[in-house]
């Protein structure tokens, strides 16, 4: 894998070898055809090594526990996304709701006290993400320092000082 950074806005994502190779090639390629003369501004976006498609990446996982699943039981949390490296990419917020078959949310009366009665038996359940999936830390940082704030994070954990209060801001806040 090879760690790529745009240098306009920070963002990075790691590409497989293959892509970089190939992306390399297109370079020479096209430095090759700007020393021929060619007019290398009117390329399709396709061909443009410098161009990136949007698409789906990987920014790092979380771990969803799911022991209370043993038990019929609602589980919700805000859970921490962590990069190869281990570092906070973001939050994920989850809630996994055992439900019938149809999808209906189980009340409380369907509460297992022994998990050995679900054995072998059909089990259901919901994931929930919500609408307010990620928050990229690291962006929301760069933001929080352009505007003079600090964030939850910012020094060993500590919240921002004085300074985020006066300008009313609530960056670091759940």
């Amino acid at each position: 894998m090879v760690k790529m950074k745009n240098l306009l806005n920070g963002n990075t994502w790691l590409w497989p070898h293959g892509k970089f190779v190939d992306r390399k090639y297109m370079i020479q390629d096209m430095y090759q055809r700007y020393l021929d003369g060619e007019d290398v501004n009117s390329i399709p976006r396709e061909e443009d090594p410098f161009w990136e498609p949007t698409e789906d990446i990987l920014i790092g996982t979380a771990d969803i526990f799911l022991q209370s699943l043993v038990n019929a039981m609602d589980f919700s949390d805000q859970l921490s996304i962590t990069d190869y490296k281990g570092q906070e990419e973001g939050k994920l917020r989850v809630n996994i709701i055992p439900c019938t078959q149809a999808g209906l949310a189980l009340d409380e009366d369907n509460y297992v006290e022994d998990s050995k009665e679900l054995l072998n038996k059909p089990f259901h359940f919901k994931v929930r993400g919500g609408g307010q999936i990620i928050s990229m830390l690291r962006e929301l940082r760069d933001l929080a320092e352009k505007a003079g704030i600090e964030m939850w994070g910012g020094k060993e954990g500590e919240r921002g000082g004085e300074r985020e209060r006066e300008r009313g801001g609530d960056m670091g806040k759940d």
